[in-house]
């Protein structure tokens, strides 16, 4: 018996069948709307998705599960069967471990979670249910504040106190090229500390608040070592605390908040070394607090929002006291000092700045004086459109905001003033589901959410198109007794990248083949044996750029 296999539609022409390019259909992992991944908590109840983590092509996140599995970590590629539990790690009934503090580092994801046996403790999962380990205890009786942990050059810091006794900086290097990873390695030995706050990446070092020492809470850093873990000064004197906050480096500085009983809460900074930290400037002079809010460093300054006796206002520093100066007030009139979710897209920085006028809406700056223009009025008069989440992925501005019309749904801005347009959202639900967008995997963003059929999920939105097709080519005749196999080329293409992973053929629910891509192409094996006559399938992708699978037209096989 011969085999003759054409590419899709085929048409015999001799002895010889060619088969030509049918025009793909639409991927289906790009379906226009944002869509619901899977139902977790079946019905109406929420699974409670509130943070996660990228880990190569996938997500890892927490999420509550009404089939007596409580809070556990979640792993996803984005597709309804890749969306699983990743590890009971309280497998009592009912009994949750409540994860939370997902942070990436070295290949794996981090995060801390209760056993029920050991207390709260540092877990690791590299993807999968048998590489979720615990790594060791954390506050074996503290089981109220999530882990505060920052990546800082090849270093992961966290906050422990193993004993039980007084919280200690720590920190976990990167698995050499070489050898086995070595274990966690305390790095700070304080006495009489009641605690370690805003543990912040800068650079490769990290700074944090610390009651260390029987003082309160003041500015410290440290290089992963304990000789080079020090107090930056005690700026608030006696056992007052100045509280630091907001650790921004600019330069060789670092910026911070903090409070004083002179000045209030103002902006402070610090060159790195011991009890270097001084002023940058009191805002409002006194001892009135100008509140210095969200402070973002761009260009060579520190953009922030404070309140002065002008009142609030955007400001902007070069870290000294005569370039610490009004950056200006919200187009549309009032005026802002909680400009929120500093984002860089080409060439300006968006925010969401508030003004009675108006309300809260999108803006953006170049970070000069004067020059801070609305993007758009999202939710007309003076409603709030509320942009937050903003991320820049696939060349776009990606956030959520509400209008008067769709509540708060999936927005993008492209650049321009009033370049701004809403995402459609799934038609399975209906009604406004208040996303909130958890974090990105490639192109595909993952949100949590909540519809008329569902309580508050895992949904995810794909920012590229992907197609899927057989390419044109001639058939060739095998012998079906030979030991080779026929193969059929597979082009997978989306906008602006080349997408990686597997395809499938499939006929019906069987899988006839699969092939890796390489460079977007594919040569799949069909490794079923296939009677004679005609045979439909089709190729399913499986890979990078995707939310779920995107499938080819019918491929038609013919054996003679």
């Amino acid at each position: 018996m011969r085999r003759t296999v054409p590419l899709l539609a085929a048409t015999a022409i001799g002895a010889l069948t060619v088969g030509f390019l049918a025009a793909p259909a639409p991927a289906a992992n790009y379906d226009g709307a944002v869509h619901r991944v899977r139902n977790i908590a079946p019905g109406t109840a929420k699974a409670d998705i509130t943070e996660g983590a990228a880990l190569g092509s996938r997500f890892v996140f927490g999420a509550y599960s009404t089939d007596a599995i409580g809070a556990e970590p979640w792993i996803s590629d984005g597709s309804t069967a890749g969306t699983k539990l990743l590890k009971d790690i309280s497998p009592d009934l009912n009994t949750s471990s409540d994860p939370s503090g997902f942070t990436a580092f070295d290949g794996k994801v981090y995060f801390q979670a209760n056993d029920g046996v050991h207390g709260i403790s540092l877990w690791a999962t590299n993807g999968t249910a048998a590489g979720t380990t615990r790594i060791m205890d954390i506050k074996p009786n503290f089981n109220t504040e999530p882990l505060e942990m920052a990546v800082a050059g090849s270093k992961l810091y966290f906050v422990a106190n193993p004993t039980g006794s007084t919280d200690q900086l720590w920190k976990l290097a990167a698995k050499p090229a070489i050898g086995p990873a070595a274990p966690p390695a305390q790095v700070s030995n304080f006495s009489g500390s009641t605690g370690i706050d805003n543990l912040t990446a800068v650079g490769t070092k990290v700074a944090f608040g610390s009651s260390a020492n029987g003082d309160g809470f003041e500015p410290w850093i440290s290089s992963g070592t304990g000789p080079t873990t020090f107090s930056l000064g005690d700026l608030y004197s006696g056992s007052g605390s100045s509280s630091p906050d907001q650790f921004t480096v600019l330069g060789s500085n670092i910026l911070f908040t903090a409070t004083n009983p002179t000045y209030g809460l103002e902006l402070w900074k610090s060159n790195g070394t011991p009890d270097n930290a001084g002023l940058v400037k009191n805002i409002y002079p006194g001892s009135t607090s100008s509140v210095p809010r969200n402070l973002f460093a761009y260009n060579g300054k520190v953009l922030f929002g404070a309140t002065s006796t002008s009142g609030p206002q955007l400001w902007s520093t070069d870290g000294s006291d005569a370039g610490t100066t009004v950056l200006g007030n919200v187009q549309g009139g009032g005026s802002d000092a909680n400009p929120i979710g500093w984002t860089v897209y080409g060439g300006w920085v968006y925010f969401s700045g508030s003004t009675a006028a108006l309300g809260s809406e999108l803006y953006r700056t170049r970070g000069v004086a004067g020059d801070v223009t609305l993007v758009k009025s999202i939710n007309t008069g003076t409603s709030n459109s509320s942009p937050r989440d903003l991320r820049v992925v696939a060349g776009k501005l990606w956030f959520t905001a509400a209008d008067a019309t769709h509540g708060a749904s999936l927005w993008r801005a492209n650049g321009l003033i009033g370049g701004v347009s809403r995402v459609s959202m799934s038609s399975t639900g209906g009604v406004p589901w208040s996303p909130t967008i958890l974090g990105r995997v490639a192109n595909t963003l993952f949100l949590a959410g909540a519809d008329a059929a569902a309580g508050r999920e895992l949904w995810a939105y794909t920012t590229r198109a992907s197609t899927t097709k057989g390419y044109p080519s001639s058939s060739y005749s095998r012998s079906a007794d030979s030991g080779h196999r026929i193969r059929v080329a597979i082009k997978v293409r989306a906008t602006g990248t080349t997408p990686t992973g597997k395809v499938v053929l499939k006929q019906g629910s069987t899988i006839v083949g699969t092939g890796t891509l390489s460079s977007g192409n594919a040569s799949v094996r069909i490794t079923k044996k296939l009677g004679k006559g005609s045979h439909h399938v089709r190729a399913y992708y499986l890979g990078s750029v995707r939310a779920r699978t995107s499938y080819s037209t019918s491929l038609t096989i013919k054996v003679r």
